[in-house]
């Protein structure tokens, strides 16, 4: 079997040509997981920050890393909401389109500025979303979403950027565990989670332990804003502006072992 490269794909959405990459396994039947860059951030540094290409060969899944593009064709340094939902939905279909699969939802993750987007689509598109994967960037749904969307999230209390605590702007105004808590009460869960120490530097929150709707949190005492499990080379730049990278678990493993469980 050939080892999964990643390609460059273009679209017309918006009446503009954008692009994004695509690293395919074995085929959508695998699933599909759309990861989305942060700000500043371009699409191909995201598959080498967060490795999760890796997926499609040892998983057999189609990886997908959508641009921030703006009107005029440009790339883009973030997402806006109101430019960019209906531009990751065309970028689904597409992908759709070409490697087949059933209707699933798909595994939709980012980090930071990414993140919030995957926030804002999964509540706007619930029904396209099996999984919800924020990364240093959970904000709490725009709107009640169709269906309950299960979400797993990893934020670092150390996070200067965007910090734990909220506070800061309109956008980010909710703490990370409002922003959890707002999920959990759109999912119908109980809202007083359950808390488990998994080291001194790592806690496992939890709303609807175990089910199928599950919003959990991997909060990491020491890290930043910072992707976790990332080995890569350029890792002590990335700590020397963004905070510590914690390897106590690796975000890419993490999603896809809760991905794979709510979607089988």
């Amino acid at each position: 079997m050939r080892r999964p490269s990643l390609e460059s794909r273009t679209i017309v959405s918006g009446g503009v040509a954008r692009p994004y990459l695509v690293c395919a396994g074995d085929g959508a039947d695998a699933g599909i997981v759309v990861c989305l860059h942060g700000k500043g951030i371009e699409a191909k540094r995201t598959a080498w920050l967060t490795r999760m290409a890796r997926l499609a060969e040892l998983e057999g899944a189609v990886v997908v890393f959508p641009q921030a593009t703006d009107e005029d064709g440009r790339t883009a340094k973030m997402w806006k909401r109101d430019r960019d939902l209906p531009h990751l939905s065309a970028v689904i279909a597409a992908v759709r389109e070409e490697f087949g699969g059933d209707d699933r939802g798909v595994c939709l993750a980012g980090i930071s500025n990414g993140a919030w987007m995957a926030s804002w689509y999964a509540a706007a598109h619930a029904d396209d979303v099996a999984v919800l994967g924020a990364v240093a960037g959970l904000r709490p749904p725009h709107v009640q979403p169709a269906q309950p969307v299960p979400v797993i999230a990893f934020p670092g209390l150390r996070d200067r950027t965007l910090p734990y605590e909220g506070g800061r702007g309109e956008i980010w105004r909710e703490s990370v565990p409002e922003a959890a808590r707002a999920w959990a009460v759109a999912d119908d869960l109980e809202p007083t989670p359950s808390e488990l120490a998994v080291s001194p530097t790592l806690t496992r929150t939890s709303y609807g332990d175990g089910a199928a709707d599950e919003v959990r949190l991997w909060t990491f005492a020491q890290a930043g804003h910072t992707w976790p499990g990332d080995r890569g080379e350029g890792r002590f730049v990335i700590q020397f502006f963004h905070g510590r990278i914690s390897v106590e678990l690796d975000a890419t493993e993490a999603i896809w072992r809760f991905y794979r469980v709510r979607s089988a």
